[in-house]
């Protein structure tokens, strides 16, 4: 693969005749890759990412903004948020003594929406944290 000479990236290159690609073992599948495009397009799998499921957001930034109020950042891994809902925050609480707050607003990119899914990284706003 030369990236430099655009060699094996897309489809296969006649100034590297040597290589024969590679096969690869997915699962119970054995794939053959050529090219990067290949691999890119065999072998990456969108992962799993149910939308029934109970909701789930791993926390990646508190924010304190003024005028607003607490606003909790990360990327939904599961199931749907949106306004309105209450939520617990776990495993810093137990289910004894829990931590909730309510979904006010979720945002993506600075614009509000309607709900977010599985990937989508977002901002919640969360009024009445315990």
């Amino acid at each position: 693969i030369s990236g430099w000479m655009g060699d094996n990236l897309l489809k296969k290159s006649e100034n590297m005749t040597w290589w024969k690609g590679m096969d690869v073992e997915c699962g119970a599948e054995t794939i053959h890759c050529d090219t990067v495009y290949d691999v890119l397009d065999k072998l990456c799998r969108v992962p799993e990412r149910p939308v029934s499921a109970p909701m789930r957001m791993p926390i990646s930034g508190i924010y304190k903004i003024k005028g607003v109020g607490d606003v909790l950042a990360g990327r939904v891994e599961q199931g749907q948020v949106k306004p309105g809902e209450e939520v617990v925050f776990l495993p810093t609480h137990t289910v004894s003594n829990p931590c909730t707050g309510k979904v006010f607003t979720v945002e993506m990119h600075h614009q509000r929406v309607d709900f977010a899914n599985p990937g989508d990284n977002v901002g919640l706003n969360i009024k009445g944290l315990d």
